[in-house]
């Protein structure tokens, strides 16, 4: 008996079998409007989607600053310092 080529086959069907960028980006506005920024669906779109979470989130910190004002804190994203 041979030895299998690959241990493993992996694959990437996002946008091919289901389209989660809608759903990523109605996600992300719902949180957006949650912390006060009133962000149209259509801006939502021009302004996100493509983006990495990265930048995203340096979108988010230069438009909105410091951060959610219900809180009061400053946003933090892992290896992302502030501009």
């Amino acid at each position: 008996m041979s030895t299998p080529r690959f241990s493993a086959v992996l694959f990437d069907c996002d946008g091919v079998l289901v389209d989660s960028e809608p759903i990523a980006n109605a996600v992300l506005r719902e949180m957006l409007q949650e912390l006060g920024w009133d962000i149209s669906d259509e801006e939502a779109i021009r302004r996100f989607v493509g983006r990495s979470f990265i930048e995203e989130w340096k979108v988010i910190y230069a438009t909105r600053g410091t951060g959610s004002t219900r809180t009061g804190s400053s946003p933090s994203a892992p290896g992302v310092t502030s501009p």
